[in-house]
């Protein structure tokens, strides 16, 4: 949890895509080429987000205080959300909640998903009452949003032990056609382990694209698991818990290569 907190405590690699404010790059750095210095990036009328910890990111924010991004959530507001869920939050997700803060931080531009947020604000950010609610109404049943991964995809977490964590690609399941698949075809399996997880998104890697790769499984099921890209292997296999009615059937686990030995 320690070196969770560092990292979310840090303006400069709290987000996988960190603000810079376009004036102080101008101002500082006039001829620096972004694009050939860090590749793609996205960009506003006031603001570029660069890689977290690149130095033009760390430079932007070497003054700036180490905090919390937002106020950590209060036992009171953990127990209200598992109210609505009708579950208990892993412990390790309920840590980060109440040890660290709300929200704030995280993966990608958006980071993890709010605990909880004011939905009468005129644009609220996405909280997990108010995700889990509408999800259930679309057949989601026993997750809990991690976090955004663009263009209609997330990071869930199963509420069964021991949480693994899915990367639901909405758009890969239209309940609207005549003859639609079934809501599983946008689920690919990425981390055995919420803890394992969060650590590979600790040690910065790139939760999307980089440590993996996805792919669909055998025999047209959408598993996706890590490709060994680490020169340190280690091997498991991811056993799926009973109760869980979506995770990959037995029969279709395959091992893979660890992130860590």
């Amino acid at each position: 949890m320690d070196v969770l907190r560092e990292r979310a405590y840090d303006p400069a690699q709290r987000f996988d895509e960190v603000e810079v404010s376009c004036e102080w790059l101008d101002r500082r750095h006039p001829n620096l080429d972004l694009y050939q210095e860090f590749g793609p990036y996205t960009r506003s009328a006031t603001s570029v987000w660069l890689p977290a910890g690149s130095w033009a990111a760390m430079e932007h924010y070497q003054d700036a205080p180490r905090q919390a991004p937002l106020a950590p959530a209060t036992d009171t507001q953990v127990t209200a959300v598992e109210h609505v869920l009708g579950r208990p939050l892993p412990k390790l997700l309920r840590r980060m909640y109440t040890e660290i803060a709300i929200g704030g931080f995280g993966p990608r531009m958006d980071g993890f998903t709010h605990l909880i947020a004011d939905q009468s604000s005129p644009y609220p950010p996405r909280s997990v009452p108010h995700v889990y609610e509408n999800d259930r109404r679309e057949g989601l049943p026993q997750w809990v949003e991690l976090a955004p991964a663009g263009c209609s995809c997330y990071w869930y977490v199963s509420l069964t032990a021991p949480y693994p964590v899915y990367y639901y690609d909405w758009d890969a399941w239209d309940k609207h056609l005549p003859e639609s698949p079934p809501p599983e075809q946008g689920i690919h399996h990425v981390a055995p382990t919420l803890a394992e997880w969060l650590w590979r998104w600790v040690e910065g890697c790139h939760l999307q694209w980089d440590e993996y790769g996805l792919q669909r499984g055998d025999d047209g099921f959408p598993f996706a698991g890590p490709y060994p890209l680490d020169p340190r292997p280690g091997e498991f296999q991811y056993l799926s818990p009973a109760p869980d009615p979506w995770a990959p059937h037995e029969s279709m686990m395959r091992s893979y290569g660890s992130a860590r030995p």
